[in-house]
Order: structure tokens, then C-alpha cells, then sequence
């Protein structure tokens, strides 16, 4: 495995199973996450159930979330001074977080 993080983000995004994830019980309380033909994870140390339904919403909901927050950048990041700054810097931290990229100083100063 690379010792340099932004490549190991990058090797990650590249290599993700895609979807669709899902949850299924295998022996109380443990849950597995998988896709049709793909084991993802074994959930342990309590919580199973709640765990693995989590990683399956939050990963078959990424893609389409992503996509919302760069149309709504690309919509309202053009207006110098607009009550939507604090919105478009929480769109431009959650994309940076869902892309493995730093968002830097980017944001723009919130109103």
C-alpha cells in the first residue's frame, strides 16, 4: 500500500465496489454489507444493525449527493456577495469530504 494519502484516496475512489450496497443479518447481532456478488463488511461491536444500515445509505446515496452540491456550485458560486456563501462553503466542505480532496482556502468568507 502507498505511504502517500492522497494517493491511497485516489486508489480507493477508483477501486470502490460499486452499488447497490446492502445490509443483511448473518448470525445475531452481526450484520454483513454487501452488493449482489460482492462481500463489503462484517459489523461488530454493537450497534450491527444501525452500523451497517448507515454504510449502505450513506454509500448508495454519495454519487447522487455529490451530483446536488456541484449543481447547486455551479448555480450560486458565481454571486460575489450572496446569503448563500455559508451554503456554498458547506457544498464545497461536503464535496471535499466525499472526494478525498482538501478544500484549501477556498471557501469564501461567510456573511
Amino acid at each position: 500500500m502507498s505511504t502517500d494519502s492522497k494517493q491511497d484516496k485516489t486508489d480507493v475512489e477508483a477501486t470502490r465496489t460499486p452499488g447497490p450496497w446492502e445490509a443483511k443479518r448473518l448470525l445475531e447481532p452481526q450484520w454483513v454489507v454487501e452488493t449482489k456478488n460482492t462481500f463489503i463488511c462484517l459489523t461488530l461491536g454493537g450497534n450491527d444493525r444501525a452500523n451497517a444500515a448507515f454504510i449502505v445509505r450513506a454509500v448508495n446515496a454519495h454519487d447522487e449527493l455529490l451530483e446536488a452540491c456541484e449543481a447547486m456550485l455551479h448555480r450560486f458560486d458565481h454571486i460575489e456577495t450572496s446569503p448563500g456563501d455559508a451554503a456554498c462553503n458547506r457544498a464545497r466542505n461536503a464535496i471535499a469530504k466525499a472526494t478525498g480532496k482538501d478544500v484549501g482556502k477556498t471557501n469564501k468568507k461567510e456573511n
